[in-house]
């Protein structure tokens, strides 16, 4: 696993509308071919042959006395605030949740993307809407329940408003590299 470094949230933002935009497109190609397929069958692999990018933000919360090392992912939509107080508590949660989001893919393979911004102010306003906007326009195509897309724009508010962040340093990416490549 190596990690992407980005100047700005600006460069970042494109890339990760396309990964979940792509992503949407694998997905609808798992539920074609589970129309296709007798359901009493193992559908555990339906997804097989089929790539989904997991895109993972790396960043420090560093309002408290202690650094907080966070992680927040993005598959289909933001999954934010995972947060550990070491760089070895991190490494193992990242993988932990990859894993834990492989079961529910049918077979498709999580690749991973990690970033960090080097930027500690978080979002402009208008990325922040930009952002908000695309990632809820695509969730109303897929039919996301009205109370599933309320819980997400809290959620989502929350993560680009609040704390000061930054990204990892040179010595920290090369640990949680380090660490997570001993897998």
């Amino acid at each position: 696993m190596k990690i992407n470094i980005f100047d700005t949230y600006a460069e970042v933002i494109p890339l990760l509308k396309q990964y979940v935009k792509d992503n949407w497109i694998v997905r609808d190609e798992i539920d074609e071919r589970a129309k296709v397929k007798d359901l009493s069958e193992d559908c555990s692999n339906l997804g097989s042959g089929l790539e989904l990018i997991c895109a993972i933000e790396l960043e420090v919360d560093t309002t408290e006395d202690q650094a907080i090392y966070v992680f927040n992912a993005t598959l289909f939509s933001p999954d934010t605030d995972h947060e550990y107080t070491s760089v070895s508590g991190l490494v193992p949660g990242i993988q932990k949740y990859l894993e834990t989001q492989d079961r529910f893919c049918l077979g498709a393979r999580i690749s991973p993307f990690v970033y960090t911004v080097e930027e500690v102010e978080r979002f402009t306003k208008e990325g922040k809407t930009d952002l908000k906007d695309s990632v809820l326009k695509l969730a109303q195509l897929k039919g996301t329940s009205p109370q599933e897309l309320k819980r997400f724009e809290e959620l989502f508010k929350m993560s680009i408003d609040l704390k000061p962040h930054r990204g990892l340093t040179a010595e920290e990416i090369k640990e949680v590299e380090r660490l997570y490549n001993l897998k």
